[in-house]
């Protein structure tokens, strides 16, 4: 049998034709559709995609303790006014350590142990694994 037939327009037409018209629409639609969902994801990246790293690993901006008792140094954050005592640091795991608040104006971190204590201790970092103790400042 003869795979292409002439009707009576003398124009050829292709068996299964129709059926590959459809398919191709089919995947031309689900082809459009895909790229719309990739430009509207594209668009949602920032809010989807936002990370923080909340333990002291990583952090570059470090405090230097003051050297004078009568005047401590003072650091404001989200987490309240603190004073950072003077003396020697402590040795303490910066992955234990999570992030209480920021100074804005230093960029230096008040941290506190991640294990839970009575009462909380906040720390700022001095150095790689050394913090000195910070106290919530008297209002």
């Amino acid at each position: 049998m003869n795979e292409t037939s002439t009707t009576d327009s003398g124009a050829t037409q292709i068996l299964g034709g129709s059926a590959a018209l459809r398919v191709g629409l089919v995947l031309l639609v689900g082809l459009a559709l895909s790229l719309a969902l990739a430009i509207f994801d594209r668009q949602r990246r920032p809010t989807i995609e936002a990370w923080e790293e909340v333990t002291a690993v990583g952090d570059k901006a470090f405090s230097v303790p003051p050297s004078d008792p009568a005047a401590p140094a003072m650091l404001v954050s989200d987490a309240g006014q603190f004073k950072i005592a003077p003396g020697e640091p402590t040795k303490l795991k910066d992955t234990q350590m999570r992030r209480a608040g920021r100074d804005a104006s230093t960029g230096v971190s008040i941290y506190q142990l991640e294990a839970r204590q009575t009462p909380t201790r906040f720390f700022v970092r001095t150095a790689p694994g050394e913090y000195v103790p910070a106290a919530p400042a008297p209002q």
